[in-house]
């Protein structure tokens, strides 16, 4: 029972630590405070029962034996934090390399996309959100697999230009040197020969067009029939006009080796013209989501098919050019001047000598 001053085992209150706190309301029932009494260290706590009104205690607790148990684990604890630590980094490395697992995969992929290497591919079997990744660049590198297998068919120039047209100018205007040819004769070669002839012959023919073509960095407009239009562009080629007569001289030089070996098969040579002008020109992509082509417009198409029309009459090379490719290039390649007897009123020039790889071949 309080007393004025309490005592506890014969011990006075207010000689142990903490019991001040007690006293002056400070301290709230239930709670501990650890006191030291003749060098030994208590748990303290304030309690009172309903069932002994007017009574109030103090409790004490050797704190060395409360606390030996939670001792003992914090030692413990202590001395296996290296080695929790280790393992939480262990952990934390494979868990990290499984998830950065895509991440190197796709470097290793864009290295080989750097190196034009199309046919690589990624082992993309996986079970979380990363598959789908994987498989999407597959399926890039197939698109773009396909896409380098028609490069052949496709020249560096008309890549240039889808470049242009791609940074939303949907027309290129440049100076071009256009080039037309078609083959002589071709209505009477087409009643004497099969149409299974003639689309042999055809094929056979714009093949090695299209071999030059590519080779001197033009664009083919269109064939049409036994036609060729092929053209040039400033915008693409400074030297866009010498490209255009290289172009003809060499399938003209490699046309006797052509007919040469269709004759080893009993089949039928063909001769053909050709007409070089030079103008701006447009160039446009036109047509539907379902087919498209080129469309190149200006007044250099209709004066090569002219000047073509006109190399019948040739003495040399049956090739053609107007008067501004001739004033461009008259000191690179060899040149005559053309007389119609006033049926033209500008100069037509005929090129005289047709210079090939393997050396020139002089037209007498």
């Amino acid at each position: 029972q309080k007393q004025i001053e309490p005592i506890v085992n014969q011990i006075r209150v207010a000689q142990v630590e903490g019991a001040r706190l007690f006293d002056k309301g400070r301290a709230k029932r239930g709670q501990l405070v650890e006191v030291k009494f003749n060098n030994k260290k208590y748990l303290m706590q304030y309690a009172s029962s309903d069932k002994l009104p007017g009574y109030e205690f103090l409790l004490f607790i050797d704190e060395s034996k409360s606390l030996a148990e939670y001792r003992n684990l914090e030692i413990s604890y202590k001395r296996f934090i290296p080695a929790y630590f280790l393992i939480g980094i262990l952990i934390a490395l494979y868990l990290s390399r499984q998830a950065l697992k895509p991440v190197s995969l796709l470097e290793d992929g864009f290295d080989r996309l750097q190196e034009e290497n199309y046919s690589y591919r990624i082992d993309s079997k996986s079970v979380d959100e990363s598959q789908k990744l994987l498989e999407q660049f597959n399926y890039m590198m197939e698109e773009l697999n396909q896409r380098n297998e028609m490069r052949p068919f496709v020249s560096d120039a008309v890549n240039h230009l889808f470049k242009i047209m791609s940074q939303d100018n949907q027309i290129v205007e440049s100076n071009g040197a256009v080039l037309f040819s078609d083959i002589r004769s071709f209505t009477s070669i087409s009643e004497q020969n099969s149409a299974e002839e003639i689309v042999e012959m055809l094929n056979e023919y714009f093949t090695l067009w299209q071999d030059i073509v590519h080779r001197h960095g033009g664009i083919i407009d269109r064939f049409e029939g036994d036609a060729i239009s092929v053209v040039f562009l400033e915008e693409v080629h400074q030297d866009y006009m010498h490209r255009a007569i290289k172009t003809a001289q060499e399938f003209k030089a490699r046309l006797p080796n052509f007919n040469l070996e269709r004759s080893k098969h009993n089949k039928f040579s063909v001769e053909n013209g050709i007409g070089i002008a030079e103008s701006m020109v447009s160039f446009a992509v036109v047509g539907t989501e379902e087919k498209q082509e080129f469309f190149i417009y200006g007044d250099a198409p209709e004066s090569a098919e002219h000047l073509e029309a006109v190399s019948k009459v040739g003495i040399y090379t049956n090739i053609m050019i107007d008067h501004r490719i001739y004033e461009t290039t008259k000191d690179s390649f060899k040149f005559e001047t053309l007389a119609l007897d006033g049926i033209e009123t500008k100069p037509i020039y005929e090129l005289k000598t047709l210079k090939y790889f393997e050396g020139e071949i002089e037209n007498a």
